[in-house]
C-alpha cells in the first residue's frame, strides 16, 4: 500500500528553497491523486543535521484531511517543467478517436443527452478511447495551436459518470502508457484548442475535464474550458489574455489551505494584477449544501443533481442559478 502524499523522489538532484534555512535543499510533497505538489512549504530538508526542517502533509492539511492510501501514480508526472515541452502527434489522437471500443463516458453522455449531443461533443473535444483500461476515456489538452501537450486517460461509471477512485485512482497519462521516452511533460487548459481570435465568447473555466464537456451543452454561450487538476498555473493563461475569463471553482470543504474557492481567488487577483480580464463566480459556493461540499461538487453536479431540462438548457435561460455575465 502506497500514501496518498509521498516526497517526490522522481528527479533526486531537484531541489527548492527551504523556508526555513534559505538553501536549496528543499524536497517537496507530491499529490499523486491530484498530480501536483503540494504549496512550496510542504517539504523536507536534506540538510538534516544543520536545518531540519520537515513540515509533512498531515501536519499542513490537518488531521481531517483525507490521507487515505490509493495506488501511486507515476511520480515523474509533473506539470511544471523548465525544458521545451513535448508534443504528441496527431496520428495518436486519431487512432483513439476512431476506435469503436468501449467508452464509459461517451455511454454517459449518451445518457444524459441524445446521441447528436454527445457526438458533438465528442468531435468538439476530440473526445478518445483507450484499451488501458476497459471502457475507459482520453482527454486531449490541445493548445490554440493545436500542438497535443498530453493526453489523460481516466476510467468513468458509464450510468453515474462518476470517476473510478476504487480500489485505486484510474488515471494516467497517454506518454506514460505508451512509454514515451524523454517526454517533457507540459500542460495547457483542456478545451484551449477551442480559442479563436474572432470568438468574443466569454472563457469559463472549470475543473474537471467532464465538467468542461457537460457544460458546453448545458451552456454553450461560454467557451468552456479545464484546468484539469494543473493548479491554475498562471502561465497556462497567457494564450487568453485578451479574453474575458470567469473562473468556476468546485465547492469543498474548508483545510488550513482554505476552500477551493480561496484559492481561486487568490489566483484571480494574481491574474487581474498582471492585467487579466477575469473574474471568480460565487453562486455555487453561496448555495452548496456542507454534504455537497464534502462531495466536492462542481457546477455540473450541481445543475444535473436538480434535474435540470436539458432541451431548456439547450435553448438557456432557464438556470436555478441566475448570472450576470
Amino acid at each position: 500500500m502506497h500514501f496518498r502524499y509521498t516526497l517526490d523522489r522522481s528527479t533526486p538532484t531537484k531541489l527548492f528553497r527551504c523556508p526555513l534555512c534559505g538553501h536549496k535543499s528543499l524536497k517537496k510533497y507530491w499529490d499523486n491523486q491530484e498530480l501536483e505538489y503540494l504549496e512550496p512549504i510542504v517539504g523536507r530538508c536534506n540538510r538534516e543535521v544543520n536545518c531540519g526542517y520537515h513540515l509533512t502533509p498531515r501536519k499542513y492539511l490537518g488531521a481531517e484531511e483525507d490521507l487515505s492510501f490509493i495506488r501511486p501514480e507515476p511520480t515523474s508526472l509533473r506539470n511544471i517543467t523548465t525544458e521545451a515541452p513535448t508534443y504528441i502527434n496527431w496520428s495518436l489522437l486519431e487512432k483513439g478517436y476512431k476506435k469503436c471500443v468501449s467508452n464509459h463516458f461517451i455511454d454517459y453522455l449518451k445518457h444524459i443527452f441524445n446521441n447528436d449531443i454527445a457526438l458533438k461533443l465528442i468531435e468538439t473535444f476530440y473526445i478518445g478511447s483507450s484499451k488501458y483500461w476497459k471502457g475507459s476515456t482520453v482527454f486531449w489538452q490541445i493548445d490554440e495551436r493545436k500542438n497535443i501537450h498530453a493526453g489523460k486517460i481516466m476510467l468513468y461509471d458509464a450510468i453515474t459518470g462518476k470517476r473510478r477512485k476504487e480500489p485505486f485512482n484510474h488515471i494516467q497519462w497517454v506518454h506514460r502508457a505508451m512509454k514515451l521516452e524523454d517526454f517533457r511533460l507540459h500542460q495547457c487548459f483542456f478545451g484551449l484548442h477551442q480559442l479563436t481570435r474572432n470568438d468574443d465568447r466569454i472563457i469559463g473555466i472549470v475543473e474537471s475535464e467532464k465538467t468542461a464537456i457537460l457544460m458546453t451543452a448545458i451552456m454553450p454561450s461560454i467557451v468552456w474550458m479545464a484546468s484539469g487538476g494543473m493548479n491554475l498555473s498562471i502561465d497556462a493563461f497567457k494564450p487568453l489574455k485578451r479574453k474575458k475569463i470567469i473562473l468556476f471553482p468546485d465547492v469543498g470543504i474548508k483545510t488550513p489551505k482554505g476552500t477551493p474557492f480561496d484559492k481561486w481567488l487568490a489566483k484571480t487577483d494574481i491574474l487581474t494584477e498582471k492585467g487579466y480580464n477575469v473574474t471568480i463566480m460565487d453562486a455555487l459556493e453561496s448555495v452548496a449544501t456542507e454534504a455537497q461540499r464534502q462531495q466536492g461538487f462542481d457546477l455540473a453536479d450541481y445543475l444535473i443533481k436538480i434535474d435540470l431540462d436539458y432541451d431548456l438548457a439547450l435553448s438557456e435561460g432557464n438556470y436555478p442559478i441566475v448570472w450576470d455575465l
